[in-house]
């Protein structure tokens, strides 16, 4: 099973990052691999919300029940979809008026099958930027997430690309550039 764990500080107040988060039907407009979100209930205190996800024409869709304590934390847990086990867990702790801790921690299994090799690049996206980071206390939430769906799409491409194709050279010089990016991107946000 994989785990992932993150917090950041941020320069907005912890109710304004929970509205951002708990807005499922914004998704597809600013997660590339979101194809469709749909809530289907939501009452004070409690979401059902349906996520597809995916690439190339294939489509996954898993629903979650998110229990919703507004400004304060999201806890989510799998109804249905591709994985054996999925819980994930928001937590929004206002450290001043326009200043907060976002944590987030998600643990996940697949199920198996297709959906595990079109849906792998997706939370190792995710899995990467919670280990490495994206900035320090001082980067803007917005920065955050332009930088998980970065990690997010180029996981995706370079999923679906046989790398074979390339050779050993052309594998080497495309090491090289994603390399070069990743420092181009720490520097010019330092």
């Amino acid at each position: 099973m994989k785990r992932i764990a993150r917090s950041a500080i941020v320069e907005h107040a912890a109710l304004e990052v929970y509205t951002l988060v708990e807005r499922i039907e914004a998704y597809p407009e600013f997660l590339p691999w979101c194809r469709a979100a749909q809530v289907r209930e939501r009452d004070p205190g409690r979401t059902l919300a349906t996520l597809a996800v995916g690439l190339k024409g294939a489509r996954y869709e898993f629903t979650t029940e998110n229990a919703n304590r507004p400004g304060e934390a999201i806890d989510m847990r799998l109804v249905e979809g591709p994985f054996r086990h999925f819980a994930a867990h928001w937590r929004f702790v206002p450290l001043a008026a326009h200043a907060s801790r976002v944590e987030f921690s998600m643990e996940y299994q697949f199920a198996g099958g297709i959906a595990a090799k079109v849906l792998a690049p997706v939370f190792a996206a995710i899995a990467l930027f919670a280990y490495t980071g994206i900035g320090d206390e001082q980067t803007d939430i917005f920065g955050h997430l332009f930088g998980l769906l970065s990690g997010l799409c180029g996981g995706i491409v370079v999923a679906h690309f046989d790398a074979r194709r390339l050779g050993r050279i052309g594998q080497f010089l495309s090491g090289a550039a994603a390399f070069g990016i990743v420092v181009a991107a720490w520097w010019l946000a330092g």
